[in-house]
């Protein structure tokens, strides 16, 4: 599978760096988000708190416990988990929402492709839900 590269015209995406942020994203069903789990890791999205900045901006935050191995082991997947973002987050993401992705220890052994299409399928899901209702 090829990498797939952002529209020019995509949206930005910024990084989230308050724990508030990351704690409100803990549980999206409370604010109105999901979370979907896969093998490599655990996506939880929720909309973006009222503010100009987060709802112009699609924005993420990672999760890599001490739990994964050293330093080595957390980095790589940290530098695997941030390509899938880049790459994926300004397609597929929805403006003013805010992901946090938490890594498991299969993330450092599943193919990267494998981990793109999981990906692809976690951020479209809500679309996905949503179009089977209205059937």
């Amino acid at each position: 599978m090829a990498q797939t590269k952002p529209h020019l015209d995509a949206q930005p995406i910024r990084s989230l760096k308050s724990r508030a942020d990351f704690l409100r994203i803990r549980h999206p069903e409370r604010h109105g988000g999901y979370y979907r789990s896969t093998p490599a890791f655990l996506l939880q999205a929720a909309p973006a708190p009222d503010c100009a900045e987060s709802n112009q901006n699609t924005r993420y935050g990672m999760i890599v416990t001490k739990k994964m191995g050293n330093a080595v082991c957390r980095n790589r997947i940290k530098r695997r988990l941030r390509s899938c973002i880049k790459s994926l987050l300004p397609l597929y993401g929805k403006v003013g929402y805010d992901y946090v992705l938490v890594a498991r220890q299969a993330s450092l052994k599943i193919p990267y492709a494998v981990m793109l299409d999981d990906l692809k399928q976690a951020l479209s899901w809500p679309n996905d839900r949503q179009q089977g209702q209205k059937k």
